[in-house]
């Protein structure tokens, strides 16, 4: 037994191994969704998006597959779950990423993130904002990013 930081790192890396691995059952048991019977895919509840790991595979309800990290990923959800969520086996873990892809993507996930809550309102120490300039702004402080990781 470790620190509680390294704790929630361990439990974090164990967690993500077993998302590499994981099979049907397995996700169930998280609350994922089953797409259609006889259909492998199983379908990533909302809260759970951002514990799949940068560089996992994920596929579509209309059959398409994307990289999480690299390729856009809509976020449109039904009844609690993304319309992307993973087929065991096929979770691209022959190509995982390498550290310096994962920073990167993790980057650009952020950037996504930036760029998708700057049009919102946003309640800031300052007050509420409806400004998508300084909300870009605001939200580019609080997640590090610079106008050079903005324009990648």
């Amino acid at each position: 037994m470790g620190t509680p930081a390294e704790d929630t790192a361990r439990d974090s890396a164990s967690f993500d191994q077993k998302l590499w691995e994981a099979d049907g059952a397995y996700l169930e048991s998280l609350g994922w969704g089953v797409w259609e019977k006889g259909n492998p895919l199983r379908l990533c509840p909302v809260p759970q998006w951002e514990k799949i790991p940068t560089g996992m595979k994920v596929h579509s309800i209309s059959g398409d597959s994307r990289v999480v990290g690299r390729d856009h990923v809509d976020m449109d959800y039904r009844f609690g779950c993304l319309a992307f969520g993973i087929v065991p086996g096929d979770t691209g873990a022959e190509t995982a990423p390498t550290a310096e892809e994962v920073k990167l993507g993790d980057k650009r996930r952020q950037v996504e993130f930036v760029e998708k809550l700057s049009g919102s309102t946003l309640i800031t120490p300052s007050g509420t904002s409806t400004d998508p300039k300084k909300n870009r702004e605001f939200l580019m402080s609080v997640s590090g990013l610079t106008e050079e990781d903005m324009t990648r």
